[in-house]
């Protein structure tokens, strides 16, 4: 059984743009011009305020719950952190989205690639970020963009969780074991 790993920030939780701007505020209010001053301040921020305040994107939690549900695929959600304090508040949303099923969850520090904390060879990473879908395609993984607009890329593209069953088999038919249909 092949596993999936989905991204949180951008593809289930539209967070990006949220953390993007708080960023930009702390930069402005505080005159900071280092990077490293800026983490000072996201340690302090209100993470659950924040992540909380995220839309859910075309529907993603009940379309990961229908794909647990049918158990063709392992599903766990990879997400990298900023902060401590951002972890735990991710934490926290995740499996309060999720209850009462649950969620298999990974957290990877943001200075670290995803392929280096899970094996990504014959296994899947639905992801926003092309950064991370280069690196976990060159290790092997299947590497497939989350994209919620026309945005062209080199990897295969969804544009919904719920499309992710019927892409794995028409690109991948040899991998993916077809254990129920």
């Amino acid at each position: 059984m092949a596993t999936i790993y989905i991204d949180f920030d951008g593809v289930i939780l539209d967070t990006n743009d949220l953390i993007d701007d708080f960023r930009d505020i702390v930069r402005y209010k505080n005159n900071l011009s280092k990077d490293e001053d800026v983490e000072k301040y996201l340690n302090n921020m209100n993470w659950y305020g924040i992540l909380s305040r995220a839309r859910i994107i075309e529907n993603s939690i009940n379309h990961i719950k229908q794909l647990q549900n049918e158990k063709l695929f392992k599903i766990i959600i990879l997400t990298k952190y900023n902060t401590f304090t951002e972890r735990a508040s991710k934490d926290y949303i995740i499996k309060k989205l999720f209850n009462p099923n649950g969620i298999e969850i990974v957290f990877v520090p943001c200075y670290v690639h995803k392929c280096e904390v899970v094996c990504p060879k014959g296994n899947i990473l639905i992801d926003d970020y092309i950064e991370n879908l280069i690196a976990w395609h060159q290790a092997g993984g299947i590497a497939i963009k989350f994209s919620d607009g026309n945005k062209i890329s080199s990897f295969p593209r969804i544009t919904n969780i719920g499309e992710i069953t019927e892409k794995c088999y028409k690109l991948y038919p040899q991998r993916i074991k077809k254990s129920k249909i």
